[in-house]
């Protein structure tokens, strides 16, 4: 899978947890979808992901984590 379709099936999991009752499991996944496209995006040698830094990739990653861990 490529880097944009893992952050894409990210949002879209992120989404629905929004919307759908699932004591976080749709989070969790949309989470671990996220960091699996980081770790290829950083695996693959990319600078940056359409101008964003990977320093700025992991933190919103801890944001989204830090978001449904306390809701």
């Amino acid at each position: 899978m490529s880097v944009e379709v893992l952050f894409l099936i990210a949002i879209i999991l992120l989404i629905m947890e929004a919307f759908v009752p699932s004591l976080g499991l749709i989070g969790l996944g949309g989470f671990i979808a996220f960091v699996s496209g980081v770790i290829l995006m950083v695996n693959n040698g990319q600078p940056d992901f359409y101008g964003l830094s990977i320093q700025s990739v992991i933190a919103l990653g801890g944001l989204i984590f830090a978001s449904f861990a306390v809701f």
